[in-house]
């Protein structure tokens, strides 16, 4: 195990969020996951984590930077979900991600930022009349925030996600994004224990990270 202690996971309460949880706890880590509903802190210590109930669409600098005072790594889950529309997803996906990372670059601490986003982020233009043409928007400035920033970092790029047991993982190239279909879909699962794994690794890859649901074993696949 790596020596990062604390980790923060923003939207908590998500269904892969609730999957990394319990997998960080078992190995040792302090966890913090922050959620914007009371209710679902009982969700949440049932994962061995402890609920922070925040917004991260209201917080201020300063308020980012008091939640991330002793933080040692930073997981992004959070998302508006289509709840709230447009606005909504722009204030989450995009603003809060954004202040999110520029907290974690003015921390004493210098978190490791964990990003879960999607597929092609980066590199596919959806059309305007696709129903995730504004996340893919807001989720493109925030990942590409994170590249120009001074942070350790990774970026995790699955394809559509499912329910299904996490098996094995078949990792991709950026490149691959824009110029090849889409491989298999991607169980939540799996991102948790890619996100587990980019918090422990002794060093940060610092790079998008796209993959599927495949054959290779984690460590040989990410190592």
């Amino acid at each position: 195990m790596s020596d990062k202690k604390n980790v923060l996971i923003i939207g908590g309460h998500g269904k892969v969020a609730l999957k990394l949880a319990p997998l960080l706890v078992r190995d040792g880590f302090s966890v913090h996951s922050l959620i914007r509903n009371p209710d679902q802190s009982e969700d949440i210590t049932k994962t061995g984590a402890n609920p922070v109930v925040k917004d991260v669409a209201s917080l201020t600098a300063e308020e980012w930077d008091e939640l991330l005072i002793g933080v040692d790594a930073v997981v992004w889950s959070a998302g508006a979900g289509g709840k709230g529309g447009t606005e909504a997803t722009y204030a989450v996906d995009r603003d809060g991600a954004i202040a999110s990372i520029d907290a974690a670059q003015r921390s004493e601490s210098s978190p490791r930022y964990i990003m879960v986003s999607f597929w092609g982020s980066t590199t596919v233009d959806l059309p305007e009349d696709n129903s995730l043409y504004h996340y893919s928007l807001a989720k493109r400035a925030a990942d590409q925030h994170l590249l120009d920033s001074s942070l350790d970092f990774a970026i995790l790029a699955p394809t559509a996600l499912t329910m299904e047991r996490a098996k094995g993982i078949d990792v991709h190239t950026v490149e691959d994004t824009a110029n090849q279909e889409r491989p298999a879909d991607t169980s939540r699962e799996l991102v948790a224990h890619v996100a587990a794994y980019e918090v422990e690794a002794p060093t940060a890859p610092n790079k998008i990270i796209p993959f599927a649901d495949g054959d290779s074993q984690l460590g040989d696949a990410l190592g």
